[in-house]
């Protein structure tokens, strides 16, 4: 069984052979398995080959960034339940529409 690593070096490989995004798919899907990838994803990672970076590992996302921070603002509200939502909206800069909304989360 390939690795994802492995898939994607493969799929930089026919990249730089001049290998379109469908026939690629198709090649990795005859020599390793029917629906080992699909279009969508070797499209994604072509352009982003394209675009320079040739890191083969998976990314961490920005949007797991900000779960964590609104777990930690969540935390915050809710161990100071006697602190008004304009004096927390002033205190961490964060507007009063969003510490109502995730202290009646």
């Amino acid at each position: 069984m390939l690795s994802k690593r492995n898939i994607r070096a493969i799929m930089l490989y026919e990249l730089k052979c001049g290998t379109n995004v469908a026939k690629t798919t198709k090649r990795i899907n005859e020599s390793f398995g029917e629906n080992l990838v699909n279009f969508y994803t070797v499209q994604e990672w072509f352009n982003k080959f394209k675009k320079g970076n040739e890191n083969l590992e998976d990314e961490e996302h920005e949007r797991d960034e900000n779960v964590l921070e609104n777990d930690k603002l969540r935390q915050t509200v809710g161990s100071n339940s006697r602190t008004t939502v304009k004096n927390f909206s002033e205190d961490i800069n964060v507007s009063e529409s969003t510490i109502f909304f995730i202290s009646k989360t």
